[in-house]
């Protein structure tokens, strides 16, 4: 989990050094930085979770499959996070969904609803404290995720 371990360290990083923006507009459009940001971390950890699984448990033909059919996973939602884990192991999906909070499933979806809007030149009313909020949602799905994908 290197790579997502390095990327939370890039959002941790700036999300300290946001704390001391004072113009309203500038932390505005941090925050619409760090949404998408949140949104590539979830997306990171979780293909990075599954590669690392493939790694451990498959031959390296089945491996090789498995990353490049998971390279373009995109928008991950709870729904599309479920339906991924399900094709691994219907059982972690199931895990997954009994496990993930009502919280936690909004918020990833906020996420990615936010950022596809962002990414699209769409209006976007989102706080810095909304997004740290979201984000610490976020990681705290990537913990559930790494219990489940064993």
């Amino acid at each position: 989990m290197k790579r997502t371990f390095q990327f939370k360290s890039k959002i941790d990083n700036l999300i300290s050094i946001s704390k001391g923006l004072s113009d309203d507009e500038l932390k505005s459009n941090f925050s619409r930085y760090l949404c998408i940001l949140a949104s590539g971390y979830l997306e990171i950890a979780f293909k990075e979770l599954l590669t690392n699984y493939a790694s451990l448990a498959s031959s390296p033909t089945i491996q090789n499959f498995i990353e490049s059919s998971i390279q373009n996973i995109t928008n991950l939602k709870a729904d599309r996070i479920f339906d991924n884990l399900c094709k691994f192991n219907p059982d972690w999906g199931h895990d997954f969904e009994s496990r993930i909070s009502d919280e936690q499933k909004a918020a990833i979806d906020t996420i990615v609803a936010n950022r596809n809007n962002i990414a699209h030149g769409g209006d976007v009313g989102i706080s810095f404290v909304n997004v740290k909020q979201y984000y610490e949602r976020a990681q705290e799905v990537v913990f559930l995720l790494n219990s489940i994908v064993k």
